[in-house]
């Protein structure tokens, strides 16, 4: 009974793909389960690559300062130095025969000019093997690319500019007064810049950031009480006002100015 039983377990552990030893097999032996498959690993596949190569202009000269990298894969973004040349590394799952590669120009015109975003695709080639998970090292040389200028550049923002507001406010009398505040009536108050007339009632109003305009509503007012002589109250009075100084493009239009204004209150 005890052989049938001992026979029947070897059968059962056969098919399972185990075997053992029972102290009947042998002086003191015990059951040692014996595994046919090697241990299992875990993990991802990845591999590592490079790109190299050079950007240059239509001309054929290098253009420093764009960016290069590869938005669908791990990659640090790099620079292309002063000869134009640039080496680009990342990693990803899996061994990819392919990556798209973006050029894009990130420094306004300090390189010379605005030049286009493009994109390449680039095959890679295996340089390197790998080992477990790792599937080794992939890249590509010489890939150089040539940008293209744009004529302009689509700008996001609001138009503004600088207001300069010069001159002197007098009584009916012809007498300068001293103390009268003066500031752009439509300029939001949180933004809003004041001049204050001195001794001989003259002032100079400079007021940044607001919309590029050909006039002004200005406001005058006796904020002293009758310190100055008297009680003026508020007096409001559209300035003309002319470009004097352009702009530095990226929406600042330049400076807006008027001629020396005389205010009678």
């Amino acid at each position: 009974m005890k052989n049938f039983i001992l026979n029947l377990c070897r059968t059962l552990l056969g098919i399972l793909g185990f075997s053992f030893v029972s102290a009947c097999d042998g002086e003191g032996a015990s059951p040692i389960p014996m595994y046919g498959v090697p241990a299992p690993e875990y993990g991802s596949p990845y591999a590592e690559y490079f790109v190299k190569g050079k950007v240059t202009d239509e001309a054929g000269n290098p253009i420093k300062g764009i960016a290069v990298t590869v938005p669908d894969e791990y990659a640090d973004t790099v620079f292309t130095s002063a000869d134009g040349s640039y080496e680009l590394n990342g990693g990803f799952s899996y061994a990819e025969k392919t990556i798209d590669v973006r050029f894009t120009d990130v420094d306004d015109e300090e390189n010379g000019g605005w030049f286009a975003t493009q994109e390449k695709t680039v095959a890679l080639e295996k340089q390197e093997d790998g080992k477990g998970w790792y599937l080794g090292l992939f890249g590509a040389l010489g890939v150089d690319v040539k940008m293209h200028p744009v004529e302009t550049v689509a700008e996001y923002g609001v138009p503004y500019a600088t207001f300069e507001i010069k001159g002197k406010v007098v009584d009916s009398d012809g007498n300068p007064l001293e103390g009268i505040e003066v500031y752009g009536e439509d300029i939001y108050e949180h933004m809003r810049q004041k001049a204050v007339t001195a001794e001989d009632g003259s002032f100079h109003l400079v007021q940044p950031d607001w919309f590029p305009a050909v006039e002004a509503d200005i406001c005058f007012e006796d904020v002293d009480g009758e310190e100055n002589g008297g009680d003026f109250g508020k007096k409001t009075e559209t300035v003309k006002l002319t470009q004097t100084e352009d702009g530095e493009g990226h929406w600042n239009d330049g400076v807006y100015s008027s001629e020396d204004l005389t205010i009678t209150m």
